[in-house]
């Protein structure tokens, strides 16, 4: 009669920590375990981490080292920087998304000093994590511009959200609420803060001057410079204009000021300002310089300014059963976007080079337009965690990869402490082992799916 297997433990817990994968190492140059000191280990996270940096060279993505990263674009700016773990892009696609749902809401906008994760207060959101919300305008708060299109990292509550910038907040305080729950204004409709903040968050305001086609906005930190392109994504009414659309920067007082050019005059100006004086002829004609200007002899006063959207935010969300549409992007080198005559032309982004520095960067082919939202989705191969022995942790690596781990961790070890000749073992034979479990991990390390070859078709460039 057979005998029956016996029984497997059933359980798939074996996952030693860093400490246990050093002991395995070092045993296998014949270093037992009473013989470590405080030095071996050292020189164990040492190996384990140049272990990583070797592997980030071997030319092939690791899948258990990639991942997606969803970053939101902003109209007329071309290049993005990456976190500095970021070691090579693989696959990348834009994505478009076809807005609506429009909310208003106080901009209750709140950071921490030194956080780039937020806080939204906006009141029966009814937002999903991961969800896109869209702010068409600006809001300035805590030293930093929040606006476009970000991805939801954080659902605190029924009225809380919470959302990631590339910058870090200088301190915005925290809004004060009333009894009622809702958070106070003053009387101009800003919101009250503790004071422990420099930089509580505001709209933008503008004011224009009659007989005038410059705009003067207000918005603190910025960032604009003369020649760039102003969006205004909710319709503004002002000096008897409607204003909606891209407008151009033509000058810059200040970190918190800027003029824009709408190409029409204002019939009046805001609140109590004074129109322009012009240099007329003896005919009662204004006199023009000669670009075609009126000459200006007193400047218009402004008065009081207008807040956008009535000094609200606004959020939008993707339209409900109307999907958005995915766009694959192709990889540029350096040489190939250098031959691009036309790098400053504003459309959805078909292409990408991938500046690899220290500190990598996007920069897309075209500049993205005011036609999104648009959010690229690109996969990375990141950096591996920093090995670390103290504290029981791991090693950052699956199942599959424990043996070429550890075989590379030994053949390193091997060359700080060489056994004794004696022993049997010789760094030739720690090497062969190491390439003979490498290279099965690599093996394994793939996608079991079939292999197209198809061509790249011009359907996406212009």
């Amino acid at each position: 009669m057979a005998q029956a297997l016996l029984q497997s433990s059933g359980a798939t817990d074996f996952n030693p920590s860093l400490a246990d994968f050093v002991i395995e190492s070092y045993s296998r140059i014949q270093v037992r375990p009473p013989s470590l000191t405080r030095d071996h280990f050292v020189q164990a996270r040492l190996s384990s981490n140049l272990l990583f940096s070797e592997w980030s060279n071997i030319g092939m993505p690791l899948l258990f080292q990639t991942r997606r990263l969803q970053i939101p674009l902003i109209p007329g700016i071309s290049s993005y920087t990456l976190p500095s773990n970021v070691i090579a892009p693989l696959d990348a696609f834009v994505r478009q998304y076809f807005t609506g749902n429009d909310v208003n809401f106080l901009p209750a906008f709140t950071a921490p000093p030194g956080s780039t994760v937020w806080n939204v207060y906006q009141p029966q959101h009814g937002y999903r994590l991961n969800q896109m919300v869209w702010f068409p305008g600006q809001v300035a708060a805590g030293g930093i511009i929040i606006g476009g299109a970000y991805i939801i990292s954080g659902i605190v509550d029924a009225n809380n959200y919470n959302i990631t910038t590339t910058e870090p907040s200088s301190g915005t305080g925290n809004i004060l609420f009333g009894d009622n729950g809702q958070p106070l204004t003053d009387d101009n409709g800003q919101l009250l803060t503790d004071g422990t903040g420099l930089y509580p968050p505001v709209v933008p305001t503008f004011s224009a001057t009659a007989g005038t086609d410059l705009i003067g906005v207000n918005l603190p930190g910025h960032g604009m410079s003369s020649g760039l392109t102003y969006y205004i994504n909710i319709t503004l009414n002002i000096g008897g204009m409607m204003l909606n659309g891209g407008f151009t920067v033509v000058g810059v007082p200040d970190q918190n000021n800027f003029q824009i050019q709408v190409n029409q005059d204002a019939v009046y100006g805001t609140g109590e300002g004074s129109p322009p004086v012009y240099l007329t002829g003896d005919n009662g004609q204004i006199l023009l310089d000669d670009n075609g200007n009126p000459i200006i002899v007193t400047p218009g006063v402004p008065g009081t300014p207008i807040m956008l959207n009535g000094g609200l935010a606004q959020a939008r969300t993707e339209l409900y059963h109307d999907n958005h549409i995915d766009f694959i992007l192709y990889p540029l080198s350096r040489t190939e976007y250098a031959m691009q005559p036309d790098k400053q032309i504003e459309y959805r982004p078909t292409t990408f080079w991938f500046d690899r520095q220290i500190n990598p960067k996007i920069v897309f082919w075209n500049v993205p337009d005011n036609f999104g939202p648009y959010v690229m989705n690109i996969w990375v191969m990141q950096q591996q965690d920093d090995a670390v022995i103290e504290g029981g942790v791991g090693v950052g690596v699956p199942y599959r990869w424990f043996d070429a781990f550890c075989s590379g961790l030994a053949l390193r070890l091997c060359r700080k402490f060489p056994p004794d000749p004696r022993s049997g073992t010789s760094i030739v034979d720690l090497r062969a082992e190491y390439q003979s479990a490498l290279q099965a991990a690599l093996r394994e390390d793939t996608e079991r799916t079939p292999f197209f070859l198809t061509p790249g078709l011009t359907s996406y460039f212009r």
